[in-house]
C-alpha cells in the first residue's frame, strides 16, 4: 500500500503570490555538490574558473573537511543544523529497519493509513497516512523565520516533506511517481537486461508486419485495489521514415534516432473520472528496425501534485505558470540508465544540461523576487556529473579512454558552469548582499 499511497496524498492547491517587501541585504548561499577543492583550484589558477577566482579573492577560499561518511545526504544535513550525523540521524542514504533488519531509505519514509476499510474488492483509507523527513534537529532557514525573516530554499538535499517556510522547493528525497527514487523504462526489440539493484524495467517491443507496436507504460499500484498491481497506460508506435511516431496518452509526437521529448503529461485513471498524473520525457535510443526507447521515471505532476513538492503547496505550480514542467524527483540524474547501457554518454548529459537549466531557472527567479532575507539553493550536477565521468580524467580508472574527449572533458564542463552561475549571482547582487 505503500505506493499506492502516493496516489492518495492530495493536497489543497493555494496561491504562492505574495506582496512580501524587497529586503535589503540578504544573505545569498549557493552550493555545488561534490565540487573537489583540488581540482577547483586547479582551475581558478590556470583560468578556467574566474568567477570562483574573484569570489576567493575577494574573500576566503580552503578545503573544508566533509561529513562522516562523506555522503551528500549526511553532508547536507549537517550544512542545515550545523549538527553531527548523530545529532541529526542521517548516516547514509539507507538506513536499517530495525522491525525487518532490511535496508529503507534514510532521508525520508511514507506512512500507509492505519485504517482502512474493505469494501467491494477496494481497500478504501479512513486516514491519510503521512510522509516523514528522518532529519532531525532544527535548520538555519527554520531559524530565520522563528525570528521574523524569511527564508526561500531552492533543492537542498534532505528537504522531503517540504517545511513550511516562506518559499521551499523540496530537492533530494522527493519520490517519482512510483514511489522510488528513480525508476525509468527501456523498451527494446531485442531482449534487454539491467541488474535488479538498477530499478529499471525493460519491456520487449514485439512489432506486426507493419511495424507497428503497442505496449504500455506502467505506472503507481492501483491505490485502491493494490492486489491489481500497477495501473497502466496505452503507448503505441509506428515507423514514420527515419523517425518513430508516438502516441503515449493524449500525445502524439515523432522523435528522430538520439532525440528527447519534451514533457509528456500521462494520466492513470484509478476510479470513474478519478486519475493520478505524472510527466515523462522520451529518448529514441534507435529507431526501426532496431527500436529501443527510454522513458524517464515517472515524475509527480508539479500542477497536481499527489505528495507535497513545495512551501506554499501552490509554489510548484506558479513555477509552472512561470517557467515551464520541470523534474520534481530529487535525484533527476538517475545514473543506472549510463551504468546499464541505456543511455549514451552524450543522451545522459544532455539530460544534465536540461536539468541544470530548470534549477538555474527555478533559482533566478526566486533571487529577482528579491523577498527573502536569505536565499539558499543547491545544485546537485556537479556531484552526478563527477561520479559518472572521474574514469575520463583518473588515468588508473579501468574505463578510462585516453582518446574519449567526451568523458575527459565532462568534469571540466560542469565546473564552467557552475563558475557561469556564480558570475551571474555576483553581476546581480546588490552591494548591500552577501
Amino acid at each position: 500500500m505503500r505506493n499506492g499511497l502516493l496516489a492518495l496524498l492530495c493536497l489543497l492547491t493555494v496561491s504562492c503570490g505574495d506582496s512580501s517587501p524587497p529586503v535589503e541585504g540578504r544573505l545569498i548561499i549557493v552550493g555545488f555538490d561534490g565540487m573537489d577543492p583540488v581540482l577547483a583550484r586547479q582551475w581558478m589558477d590556470d583560468g578556467t574558473l574566474p568567477a570562483f577566482r574573484r569570489l576567493a579573492e575577494r574573500g576566503h577560499f580552503s578545503p573544508l573537511r566533509t561529513s562522516n561518511p562523506p555522503q551528500s545526504p549526511v553532508a547536507w544535513s549537517s550544512f542545515a543544523t550545523g549538527t553531527e550525523p548523530g545529532g541529526h540521524g542521517i548516516y547514509d542514504f539507507l538506513r536499517r529497519d530495525p522491525a525487518t533488519h532490511a535496508p529503507a531509505f534514510s532521508i525520508s519514509e511514507t506512512l500507509p493509513p492505519e485504517r482502512t476499510l474493505s469494501l467491494f474488492g477496494m481497500e478504501l483509507p479512513l486516514d491519510s497516512g503521512s510522509i516523514l523527513n528522518r532529519r532531525r534537529g532544527e535548520s538555519f532557514w527554520s531559524a530565520v523565520e522563528e525570528q521574523g525573516g524569511r527564508a526561500s530554499v531552492l533543492r537542498v538535499p534532505v528537504t522531503f516533506p517540504p517545511e513550511p517556510i516562506h518559499r521551499m522547493m523540496a530537492g533530494m528525497g522527493v519520490p517519482d511517481l512510483l514511489g522510488t527514487q528513480g525508476s525509468y523504462t527501456f523498451y527494446s526489440i531485442r531482449p534487454a537486461t539491467a541488474s535488479e539493484a538498477s530499478g529499471a524495467r525493460t519491456v520487449r517491443l514485439r512489432p506486426n508486419r507493419q511495424g507497428r507496436i503497442e505496449t504500455v507504460l506502467e505506472g503507481p499500484r492501483h491505490p485502491l485495489r493494490p492486489a491489481e498491481g500497477a495501473m497502466k497506460t496505452e503507448m503505441v508506435l509506428e515507423p514514420d521514415g527515419q523517425e518513430v511516431r508516438l502516441a503515449l496518452g493524449d500525445t502524439q509526437l515523432s522523435l528522430g534516432e538520439g532525440e528527447w521529448s519534451d514533457w509528456i503529461r500521462v494520466e492513470f485513471p484509478y476510479f470513474g473520472p478519478a486519475s493520478v498524473s505524472g510527466i515523462v520525457r522520451l529518448y529514441l535510443v534507435s529507431s526501426y528496425p532496431e527500436v529501443r526507447l527510454y522513458v524517464s521515471p515517472i515524475q509527480i505532476d508539479p500542477v497536481e501534485p499527489v505528495v507535497p513538492l513545495s512551501s506554499p503547496p501552490g509554489y510548484s505550480e506558479e513555477l509552472v505558470e512561470r517557467l515551464g514542467l520541470y523534474h520534481t524527483i530529487g535525484m533527476p540524474e538517475e545514473t543506472w540508465s549510463l551504468n546499464e547501457g541505456h543511455l549514451s554518454d552524450r543522451a545522459w548529459l544532455d539530460m544534465v544540461k536540461t536539468v541544470l537549466a530548470e534549477r538555474e531557472a527555478m533559482f533566478f527567479d526566486a533571487f529577482d523576487r528579491r523577498d527573502s532575507h536569505v536565499l539558499v539553493s543547491v545544485f546537485v550536477q556537479t556531484d552526478r556529473v563527477s561520479h559518472m565521468f572521474y574514469r575520463g580524467i583518473d588515468e588508473q580508472h579501468p574505463l578510462h579512454d585516453p582518446g574519449d574527449a567526451q568523458a575527459r572533458d565532462a568534469i571540466r564542463w560542469i565546473y564552467t558552469e557552475a563558475d557561469r552561475i556564480l558570475a551571474r549571482v555576483m553581476e546581480r547582487m546588490a552591494p548591500e548582499d552577501r
